[in-house]
């Protein structure tokens, strides 16, 4: 049987695989980068679920997207009072395209999509998918209950064993 650590170690690696293919059916998947940051630490004491830090999306634009008019900062420029995208953003999106296999992808196409997000958000901000909610919410109902039952179970063989 194992033990709580394990069980909670087996859940966590279950949620990071659920999100994993979530994002892989959803084609969120370009590069693979922000799939491959998930991770499940164990040390002493703590089993946890993490993103590492680096190139990759945050957590919560990959089920939210992302608004229209908070484009980071650095991708935008001002040419006589007009905003407009930045060569930076540009590049970005040309570069995801690229990922994402699309061909004939230039920067007049990342103009016009750099716009279209600032303006409007992502398609994913308009159409909300379910990425990590559901598989995070249900790891977290399995390991509040795995853990209840085990702490029950030490309280009762206490019990027994002192009383």
């Amino acid at each position: 049987m194992p033990t709580l650590k394990q069980d909670i170690e087996q859940t966590l690696t279950q949620c990071m695989a659920e999100i994993r293919a979530n994002m892989a059916s959803k084609g969120i998947n370009a590069s693979g980068i922000t799939s491959a940051a998930f991770a499940v630490e164990s040390g002493n004491g703590f089993v946890r679920l993490v993103k590492k830090a680096g190139r990759n999306a945050p957590v919560q634009t990959l089920e939210v997207g992302r608004p229209g008019g908070n484009v980071p900062g650095g991708f935008r420029t001002t040419k006589s009072g007009v905003q407009d995208v930045s060569n930076l953003f540009k590049a970005i999106l040309v570069e995801w395209a690229k990922a994402k296999g699309i061909a004939h992808f230039g920067w007049g196409q990342a103009t016009m999509l750099g716009r279209n997000i600032a303006e409007k958000g992502t398609e994913r901000y308009r159409n909300h998918e379910d990425v990590w909610s559901t598989p995070v919410n249900t790891a977290v109902k399995r390991i509040k209950a795995n853990t209840y039952a085990a702490f029950m179970a030490e309280i009762q063989e206490q019990i027994k064993t002192n009383f």
